[in-house]
């Protein structure tokens, strides 16, 4: 039996070894909860269609030895994970889609914090922990089927591990360095300043103290086998990197306004004082440690600074938006925050009670004023657009002519999830988004021309096939079809001119999707019967009533809407019933769409009182 003193005594010190640990849980609950709140529900947006599209319709051999798509580049682990559960027969849901990134985000949510503490001490990495759990960005992208937090992972673990060899000379970090630095480079090209920095930041400081020749050689090595897994990676799919890098150079490259909100952006906070504090704390942190661990302080300033020569030298595709800007500059962001972190710790050792609620009042503002702050991000199908928003300053209106529509939704009996159609995941995305702002109600979308939704590898929930028995089988209350779908995201729109412009661009695709739309009404109307509202924009049905009608025409041996016979025109409005066109309205018949010319605002009738 052991003896009650020596227990005693042992657990002081098992407490102690515990501590650290016990503090760094409370912020990765929390950074849990923030990346994996209402995922499922969550509508694609923007690039996560690309690595769908890649990962159901290439090879798996094709998958990892091309970069392209189309003219969309892909992320070959994320490709290859839709492939694999696509041909396992598992049909994976939205969030089983996005795992790989989630994944990333919840490894990085522990391993960053963790590994932080040797570098820079146990208080930095709790405040590391919090910052890293907080910010916008490593949340935003750790809910996205996109490479960037798989590319913030594996570039910011190559990075440690750079270090610890620096420090330590230990072979086993080196080579974890040269791979997982191959690996970044393969996921996003544009990881190669980031992961190579380290290794032009160690040559200043051999240089510096005069080194021998087996310590250069040492380092030739190391660098070396970094750029020989970056080219083993590469060189399977060199004609399709080739075509990338010559038509990436098509911008204009970032002005200084651009970069000022990309910054902003990194900082978690749209808020420029407390931009600045973060970055005053930053700057502080990096001071700190440069003197107490030059070369941690060297090398990670090296990579926070080796973005922005190598973007401003290519030029790549987009490097002109503040939003895609961000995610170049992504892999810099965890020793930004490390910095941030180090300042906080700093602060929070100075005696007196004040630098200590300077340290938590940071964490604070920053939070409080940025996106994860706003009720919509925690409500909305599209918290990820939701995200991108709180640094715009022009941002979309709701389309007018429809608002009072979906006010109605709002009201007692009209709830329930709304399917939003035609969704297009890159262009015509912003309307449903706006709308849902104004109807509170769950969304769900729908395209008549994205044939991957109707895939039967899949088994999406908020992502519905266009086929109306389909949609009638889902838990949707609502169908609003949009006849206009160019015409409404510009006016949604109204004020980005750029994306104005995009939209111009892409009128061959907006007059076949408004055919395509057309057609589906027709097509609806003939299985559903009139719909339930109408006007010059939008025609919606009330699903419950359908499926009511449907049920009682099969139940009274009547033959519904949708078995080959034209629907009735009812004579008198009511629940159940369609209503005649009021002012404005629009009148389906056989396909066809009749809009009054002077349809341009809504009828003056609100949903509730039409059906």
């Amino acid at each position: 039996m052991a003896s009650p003193v020596r227990e005693s005594s042992r657990r002081p010190h098992v407490h102690a070894r515990r501590a650290p640990y016990l503090a760094l849980a409370a912020p990765v609950v929390v950074g849990v909860l923030l990346r994996v709140w209402q995922l499922p529900a969550q509508v694609f947006v923007g690039d996560e269609r690309w690595d769908l599209d890649a990962g159901l319709s290439l090879s798996m051999p094709e998958i990892w030895t091309q970069m392209m798509i189309g003219r969309s580049n892909f992320c070959a682990p994320i490709a290859a994970w839709v492939r694999l559960l696509a041909e396992s027969g598992v049909q994976p849901s939205e969030w089983m889609l996005r795992l790989p990134s989630l994944a990333c985000g919840l490894v990085a949510l522990v391993a960053f914090p963790l590994l932080a503490r040797r570098l820079a001490g146990g208080p930095a990495a709790v405040a590391f922990a919090w910052l890293v759990a907080l910010s916008p960005y490593l949340v935003f992208y750790s809910r996205m089927m996109r490479s960037y937090m798989l590319l913030v992972l594996v570039s910011t673990l190559a990075v440690l591990a750079f270090l610890r060899w620096s420090e330590l000379r230990d072979t086993r970090a080196a080579r974890a360095y040269a791979v997982l630095a191959g690996m970044a480079i393969y996921i996003h090209q544009l990881a190669a300043p980031y992961v190579l920095a380290p290794l032009l930041a160690e040559a200043a400081i051999l240089a510096r103290r005069r080194a021998t020749v087996p310590e250069w050689v040492r380092l030739a090595s190391v660098g070396g086998a970094a750029v020989l897994f970056g080219a083993l990676f590469l060189v399977p799919s060199w004609e399709k990197l080739s075509w990338l890098l010559e038509n990436r150079s098509a911008s204009a490259g970032p002005d200084w306004a651009t970069l000022g909100t990309a910054a902003l952006r990194l900082a978690g906070s749209p808020s420029i004082a407390a931009a600045l504090l973060f970055y005053g704390l930053a700057l502080g942190g990096l001071w700190g440690l440069a003197r107490e661990r030059p070369t941690v302080g060297a090398v990670s300033a090296a990579v926070v600074v080796a973005g922005a020569p190598a973007i401003a030298l290519l030029s790549p595709l987009g490097s002109d938006d503040p939003i895609v800007l961000g995610r170049y500059l992504l892999p810099a962001l965890p020793f930004l925050l490390l910095w941030a972190a180090a300042g906080i710790a700093r602060a929070w050792q100075l005696p007196g009670a004040t630098p200590k609620a300077l340290a938590v009042g940071c964490v604070a503002l920053l939070v409080g004023t940025g996106p994860l702050a706003e009720a919509e991000f925690f409500q909305s199908a599209f918290a990820h657009r939701v995200v991108h928003e709180a640094w715009d300053t022009e941002r979309g209106h709701p389309a007018l002519e429809n608002a009072r529509f979906y006010q109605g939704l709002r009201e007692p009996g009209a709830g329930g999830p709304v399917v939003e159609l035609p969704y297009q995941i890159v262009l015509y995305s912003e309307t449903a988004a706006t709308h849902q702002r104004i109807h509170g109600q769950p969304v769900k979308v729908a395209s008549p021309l994205d044939a991957w939704w109707d895939d039967p590898r899949l088994d999406l929930d908020v992502h519905l096939s266009a086929d109306p028995d389909r949609i009638l089988a889902s838990d949707a209350r609502v169908v609003v079809l949009h006849l206009r779908p160019g015409a409404e995201e510009t006016q949604v729109l109204a004020d980005k001119s750029s994306y104005r412009r995009k939209l111009r661009q892409a009128w061959n695709f907006d007059r076949n999707l408004e055919a395509a739309t057309r057609t589906l009404a027709g097509r609806l109307q003939e299985q559903w019967g009139e719909p339930d509202y109408a006007d010059g924009w939008i025609v919606a049905w009330d699903l419950d009533r359908v499926r009511g009608s449907r049920a009682g025409a099969a139940g009274g041996g009547q033959v519904p809407p949708g078995d080959g016979n034209p629907p009735a025109t009812p004579q008198t409005p009511g629940r159940g019933a369609a209503p005649p066109p009021g002012p404005g309205a629009l009148r389906i018949v056989s396909g066809q769409t009749s809009p009054d010319p002077s349809s341009a605002q809504v009828s003056s009738t609100p949903w509730k009182a039409r059906r």
